[in-house]
């Protein structure tokens, strides 16, 4: 296989069907950029929103990237400083659905981890 392609290295045909055959790391890289654009995603939502209804987001902030992806990644990471919060319905629940995501990421690394960390003590008893 030196000469196929990446894809044609991770994906294999089963069956009939394509299934996916990623390393620990792999899985671990993709779950931490998955993470990443969640977080450009919903900037990008906050800044539409506030686009559309300047008083979506308390004090009047301006909601350009720089503050949206800030409000996003303290959103994300559940820390909420409250300089800026969300005051309409739409705002709140697109905070909520950016909560639930990332939670949900934030188990996926979790639960991933162990697995990583056996198979490196592993490869470090072998040698």
């Amino acid at each position: 296989m030196p000469g196929d392609s990446l894809i044609s290295q991770l994906f294999y045909l089963n069956r009939g069907h394509w299934k996916a055959e990623l390393t620990e790391i792999e899985s671990l890289f993709q779950i931490i950029l998955g993470y990443f654009l969640t977080i450009v995603t919903f900037a990008l939502f906050y800044e539409t929103i506030w686009l559309f209804d300047d008083n979506a987001f308390s004090n009047r902030v301006e909601m350009h990237l720089l503050n949206s992806v800030y409000f996003s990644v303290i959103t994300s990471a559940t820390i909420g400083y409250g300089d800026i919060a969300p005051v309409s319905a739409l705002a709140k629940i697109t905070v909520c659905f950016e909560v639930f995501i990332s939670l949900f990421y934030a188990i996926l690394v979790f639960i991933s981890l162990p697995s990583l960390i056996r198979k490196a003590n592993k490869s470090k008893q072998e040698i």
